[in-house]
């Protein structure tokens, strides 16, 4: 359970920090692009210039929220990895406990090279499946948290993401 929580803590932090990349660029397009080339941050012409501070401020916010999503995505994949790995291993290991305890005349049946490449073969495609599982929970935590964010932004925005959104996952 410990990797698996793990991972699905870096997936929460990777879909956030996606989010907060968007409120990252549009605060970085209000306060220095759109100054530096029409003027003023109120719309009054100006001289197009933006303080150091400023820009200083947009790339260590960019940046910050990059690394912060980097470390989330790490924290996804490899505990997603190992989690999957140890049930794949306990799986192996009661598999061939399981082809132990058969008789000796079904061993006579079956060679042993099969069996033991079916018991990892068997246990690696009943496992693959758990990996995708805390990306697939970083993707919905994502549409969740976009969606109430495009509320706060604009109400029929909102309405539209409630829309658009099923229907994406529909199709």
């Amino acid at each position: 359970p410990r990797p698996f929580a793990l991972s699905f803590g870096g997936a929460a932090v990777f879909a956030l920090a996606t989010v907060a990349s968007s409120f990252a660029i549009r605060w970085v397009i209000d306060n220095v692009v759109i100054p530096r080339f029409e003027g003023g941050p109120d719309g009054t012409p100006g001289d197009g210039t933006v303080a150091t501070s400023t820009v200083v401020t947009g790339v260590a916010m960019i940046i910050g929220i990059g690394l912060v999503r980097a470390v989330g995505v790490v924290f996804r994949r490899a505990y997603a990895s190992q989690g999957m790995w140890r049930v794949a291993e306990t799986y192996t290991n009661q598999v061939v406990d399981r082809l132990v305890r058969q008789p000796v005349a079904w061993h006579r049946r079956h060679p042993d090279g099969d069996l033991v490449a079916r018991a990892g073969v068997d246990t690696e495609s009943t496992v693959s499946v758990i990996a995708p599982i805390p990306f697939a929970s970083s993707t919905v935590l994502m549409i969740v948290v976009s969606t109430i964010w495009l509320f706060l932004t604009d109400v029929p925005l909102g309405i539209v993401a409630i829309i658009v959104f099923p229907l994406v996952v529909v199709t």
